[in-house]
């Protein structure tokens, strides 16, 4: 099954409870995801933009049963008539010891993840997504 969109389902939202982005403080209020339940793997925003980081997003990458914290930053060029190009890159990742080795791994759907999340799980006027790792 590839990534989809989805509302988090409530009862998947008890998973977060307790958890806070350090960068921020506040606690993660899941709404929606970009998910594959085949692979284990989900991709959560929990912050995104703001005036000193546009285009800057705070995120929670599940990843079999483990959580990775990311930041990640998104280049837009082009326009909507034409068709749009989101690059990202990554300005921290915060992977946990027992899956350092599987960091490749990771990344691929990372990508994936990315590919079909767009812009805040938005595909429209979305031409290309290309990746800075």
């Amino acid at each position: 099954m590839p990534f989809v969109n989805e509302l988090v389902p409530d009862a998947d939202k008890s998973r977060f409870v307790g958890i806070r982005y350090p960068a921020y403080g506040d606690p993660v209020r899941p709404y929606k995801w970009t998910i594959d339940r085949d692979r284990n793997a989900f991709l959560l925003p929990t912050r995104l933009g703001g005036p000193d980081s546009p285009g800057e997003g705070y995120f929670l990458m599940g990843w079999r049963d483990h959580l990775i914290r990311l930041v990640l930053k998104r280049n837009v060029i082009g326009n909507v008539q034409d068709g749009l190009t989101y690059t990202w890159s990554i300005r921290d990742m915060d992977i946990p010891d027992v899956l350092q080795g599987e960091r490749a791994a990771i990344l691929q759907d990372l990508k994936e993840a990315l590919a079909t999340y767009g812009n805040v799980f938005q595909r429209e006027n979305i031409h290309t997504v290309q990746f800075d790792f």
